[in-house]
């Protein structure tokens, strides 16, 4: 058996070496401390309608929010008027998949589809479901009080894009981060919004973005 002997002066820069490349692999895209994502990764221009497709990128996301609430001083609940505090519990399991084109002279479209659902061992009975309170995001209690679905599916983003210059234009079911506007992306489906949006970098060191809306939906709905 051959033994190879190396310094630590060797060993420490290998170390580096290894641990340079880790920082490089980043993941395609992360999620900030506000809950606000960044795509690291996006899909680099092409210059046919069919590698746009090919060459675009899918991102895909597990998650799961469980809530279990006893409250330190109940009321009465009545579950006829939803009103009172109810201890309660509710489970959401799911996720999301977005997929991107491969921008074409510019023009480019993404998709996302959300989902949850509140498995049958971790959730309220119908008649209690307007107790769940802090967790309400996992699922629709409208859905729940008026068709018992337990689950929600929304294709909560769907828009085109057109890059041009130092400027971004997008149309179309959007997440838009303000002043005025979040995501809330912190349960199971994000705020999005419906309309048009503008991004532009043409002034040096300034970044100005607008948004004209006309229709939200909400994280604990499924319809804008």
């Amino acid at each position: 058996m051959k033994i190879v002997k190396i310094s630590a002066a060797a060993a420490l820069a290998c170390a580096l070496a290894v641990s340079a490349n880790a920082e490089d692999a980043k993941p395609k895209r992360t999620l900030k401390n506000n809950m606000q994502e960044v795509y690291n990764v996006v899909p680099s221009s092409v210059d046919s309608l069919s590698a746009a497709f090919s060459e675009g990128m899918v991102y895909g996301r597990l998650r799961a929010n469980t809530f279990y609430w006893d409250w330190q001083t109940p009321t009465s609940w009545d579950p006829a008027k939803g009103k009172g505090n109810l201890d309660n519990r509710i489970m959401g399991l799911g996720g999301s998949i977005i997929y991107k084109t491969a921008p074409l002279y510019g023009l480019s479209a993404t998709a996302g589809v959300y989902g949850s659902v509140a498995p049958f061992w971790f959730r309220e009975d119908i008649a209690d479901i307007g107790g769940v309170k802090a967790g309400k995001d996992t699922i629709s209690r409208y859905d729940v009080k008026t068709d018992g679905k337990y689950h929600m599916i929304s294709l909560a983003q769907m828009y085109g894009q057109y890059d041009f210059s130092k400027n971004s234009v997008k149309f179309g079911r959007q997440i838009f981060e303000s002043v005025l506007t979040k995501s809330n992306d912190t349960k199971m489906i994000p705020n999005t919004f419906e309309g048009v949006t503008l991004e532009t970098k043409e002034i040096p060191a300034t970044t100005i973005r607008g948004a004209y809306f006309y229709a939200q939906k909400l994280r604990d709905h499924t319809t804008f």
